[in-house]
């Protein structure tokens, strides 16, 4: 299961202008670009508040930003987790056309905390959603669980 190319896009639609604040409450979409340093560079340029890429354990090279209602976002480097600084990408000519941050960008994954995990697994194979991977972060204080359509 998964997107043909004509079900692939993004839709922004307005929403709550504040950010929901309950306790235990968090949610935050990921969207992976074909260079992120030249993606932070561009959003930094204009005004935008966005951190400083770094790589995160072994799950990916990625920096933070905010939306306009205080929702977070993750921007995370495509393909290996490398520095784009450091790597050459393969096809440098394709990403010097168009938006430097919209061009090639996917929405990757969409990260949940859950108080009940049996309920959320259960949940995700009823969708249809297969487990991947388990990345427990110890000195951080939760787990990861990696769900997609196969």
């Amino acid at each position: 299961m998964g997107y043909d190319s004509a079900q692939e896009h993004l839709k922004f639609l307005s929403g709550p202008s504040v950010y929901p604040q309950k306790a235990g409450f968090y949610y935050k979409i990921g969207l992976t670009l074909p260079d992120l340093d030249r993606s932070v560079l561009h959003l930094k340029s204009q005004g935008v508040s966005v951190s400083q890429p770094r790589q995160f354990e072994d799950i990916g090279y990625m920096a933070y930003i905010l939306d306009p209602a205080g929702a977070p976002s993750q921007l995370q480097q495509q393909g290996p987790q490398a520095n784009t600084a450091l790597q050459a990408p393969a096809d440098k000519q394709a990403q010097d056309v168009g938006h430097s941050v919209a061009v090639g960008a996917i929405l990757a994954h969409v990260t949940l905390r859950v108080r009940n995990l049996a309920l959320a697994q259960n949940w995700c194979a009823k969708q249809g959603l297969h487990l991947l991977s388990v990345q427990p972060l110890s000195d951080f204080g939760f787990t990861l669980y990696f769900y997609a359509f196969l």
